[in-house]
This record gives C-alpha cells, sequence and structure tokens, in this order.
C-alpha cells in the first residue's frame, strides 16, 4: 500500500491547512493510500526531515514556502538515496504561484486522484550553494537586490497578516522603497550576462498569480533565466527592468 506523508504548516490560510489536510487524508485514505500528518512549521528543517523519512509521496499543505521548505529538506538530506518521494501539492497559502506555474490541481479530491495515479512531472530545481553547501533551493526563482529586500521587509511581519493584508503589506513595502531603496552592486558572471547590475532574478518559471516574471522560462528544461537590470537608481530602475538581460 502506498504510503503518503502531509505536511502542514498550522499557519497557512488562517488555519485552514489542517481542515483541508484532514479532507485530503480522507480522500487518499478512500484511494487506499495510508497517510501520515505532520503539522510543523517550515523553518523547522530537523523535524521536517524526520516527518518525511520513509514516505514515498510527500504532500505540502500550505503556501509556496512550505512546498519549498519540503523539496529542501528532501534534496539536502542523504536519508531519501537514492529513491527520493515524490512531492504533492495542496495549496492553502495566500499566492500558490506552484499551482499556476506547474500546472497543479488545489482541490483535496484532485490531488489525491493524482497522487493515487502515480502521475508525476520532472521540475528543475535551483541550488543556492554556499562555502561548498547547499544553503537554499528554489523552485519558482530567487532574487538578489530589491526583490529579495521587499520579500524580508514583508517576512518580518508575517506572523500579523494573512490574505488580502499579505498583499496589501507587499503594496506598502513597495511604495516605501520607492522612497528609500538604496541599490547595491550585484556582479554577476555567466554566459552573456556578464558585468554589474543593480538587481537580479533567477527564475525557473514564467507565470506568476499576476503577470509573469519571465516569458521564456520553463520548469521543466533544465535551465532557468538570468534577469539583470542595469540601473542602480530608483529613477532609472523601472525601465531598466523592463528592458532587463536576461541569460537562459
Amino acid at each position: 500500500m502506498k504510503q503518503a506523508l502531509l505536511v502542514v504548516n498550522p499557519a497557512a490560510g488562517a488555519g485552514q491547512g489542517e481542515k483541508r489536510a484532514s479532507q485530503l487524508a480522507e480522500e487518499l485514505h478512500r484511494l487506499d493510500i495510508t497517510t501520515r500528518i505532520a503539522v510543523t512549521e517550515p523553518h523547522e528543517a530537523d523535524s521536517l526531515r524526520e516527518a518525511i523519512c520513509g514516505a514515498e509521496v510527500v504532500i505540502a499543505d500550505g503556501g509556496d514556502g512550505t512546498l519549498n521548505a519540503v523539496a529542501h529538506a528532501i534534496l539536502t538530506s542523504s536519508a531519501y538515496q537514492p529513491q527520493r518521494p515524490v512531492i504533492g501539492f495542496l495549496p492553502t497559502g495566500t499566492g500558490n504561484v506552484a499551482i499556476r506555474a506547474f500546472r497543479l490541481p488545489s482541490r483535496p479530491r484532485d490531488v489525491a486522484a493524482l497522487a493515487a495515479a502515480g502521475t508525476t512531472r520532472t521540475i528543475d530545481v535551483g541550488l543556492v550553494v554556499r562555502d561548498g553547501e547547499v544553503g537554499a533551493v528554489f523552485l519558482l526563482w530567487a532574487g538578489v537586490g530589491i526583490d529579495a529586500s521587499l520579500i524580508d521587509a514583508v517576512a518580518r511581519r508575517r506572523s500579523r497578516y494573512r490574505g488580502w493584508r499579505l498583499l496589501a503589506q507587499y503594496v506598502s513595502e513597495g511604495l516605501k522603497m520607492a522612497f528609500d531603496y538604496r541599490f547595491p552592486t550585484i556582479v554577476v558572471t555567466s554566459r552573456e550576462a556578464t558585468g554589474a547590475f543593480g538587481a537580479v532574478a533567477i527564475a525557473n518559471v514564467g507565470k506568476l498569480i499576476f503577470g509573469t516574471i519571465s516569458r521564456a522560462a520553463d520548469p521543466s528544461d533544465g535551465q532557468v533565466d538570468l534577469i539583470a537590470t542595469l540601473p542602480r537608481t530608483r529613477a532609472g530602475w523601472p525601465a531598466g527592468a523592463r528592458a532587463g538581460r536576461r541569460d537562459r
């Protein structure tokens, strides 16, 4: 009998994660899939790795951050070699970009059916290496500069905001940065976009909830897109962002 683990972020969806996990567990049981539920915060890496060990299918129940945390736990542990578990996603977060980017179902019944069918899709994963060790992984994109600063500023207040309030916080912090952000000099070395830039993003996916980060990005092509913008001033950045150099 197939073994599945539901990794539930209790903070996702204003507490809806555990409710949706119960619904999914019922659907999986109906399809003869044995299910365990682990309620854990995404940043609790050690407990996450321990919970995942032994599962054939691991379904992240939360937002994009929870999905990324599950991928990080699996990819940075040797305990799952040589056969790593398959990762699934039950979206209960605010953005849930992965649903659109990877063309995944969102209803518990459909997620369970996909797990039972064993249908999989291989996607690329980005690795952030520091001092020779993998410090982080990303499934969607990674930013350096203004993008990273915006996410960091909002993350400091995440515990106080959910849903539309969290989206409003992004807008609020973005407006603040329009007046006080100081662009660093980011040195990039790649096949084409080599030099000093004001902001850099590495995209594995193109589609976001609203718009795209890179029209050419394909999460299954073995490549990532590098979007590097030249201006290092607030006045020049909007135009530079539209004309950012891209290197696959």
